[in-house]
């Protein structure tokens, strides 16, 4: 839904348009990637060495290791985007506004410190923050992107509804490349 919502709803990637999806790897960013090329765009997703591979098997048209060096610096060359997603939190807000293209936006998901909030006050006011928040309408759409096999959800692993606890610290770990699923 978080994914949906920063592609589609908020940052409106259309056919052609490019998208720039930082934290290409994890839960969010992958499905970020896949629904960029869904919509009819390009995604160019940053990532670690070791998951290289996994962005790109997502369809990423170009994929950048952040281990080698500045990734926004990196991005510049495929830019100007349309949308730059923030899966990874941490990333200054004016350095991702700048690799935007008039009219484009910059989204985040981490929003995990003052100044991340911060983001959504600066003019141009090209920045926001966003959640996954279910309705019927997103709902539908997401599913029906799935069961075409359009978009493939990555399961990390399905735990017992008892180990929410340690699932929620996993998460927070910043290093899954799927999602954990709680079973009852």
């Amino acid at each position: 839904m978080t994914a949906y919502r920063c592609v589609v709803e908020v940052g409106r990637l259309q056919a052609g348009q490019r998208a720039l999806v930082l934290g290409a790897s994890g839960g969010v960013g992958q499905l970020a990637v896949q629904f960029a090329r869904y919509v009819g765009g390009s995604a160019v997703g940053v990532c670690s060495t070791r998951n290289v591979e996994l962005v790109r098997s997502l369809g990423a048209a170009t994929v950048i290791d952040y281990t080698k060096g500045d990734p926004l610096a990196q991005a510049r060359v495929h830019g100007p985007f349309h949308l730059v997603v923030d899966c990874a939190g941490g990333y200054a807000g004016a350095a991702c506004r700048a690799m935007l293209e008039r009219g484009g936006r910059h989204v985040m998901i981490a929003n995990e410190s003052v100044g991340e909030t911060l983001n959504v006050l600066v003019p141009p006011f090209v920045s926001k923050g966003v959640l996954g928040r279910p309705t019927r309408p997103r709902l539908e759409a997401v599913v029906a992107a799935v069961a075409s096999g359009a978009v493939k959800v990555r399961v990390e692993e399905t735990l017992p509804l008892a180990q929410a606890e340690q699932a929620l610290e996993r998460s927070r770990g910043g290093r899954l490349t799927g999602k954990l699923v709680l079973l009852p």
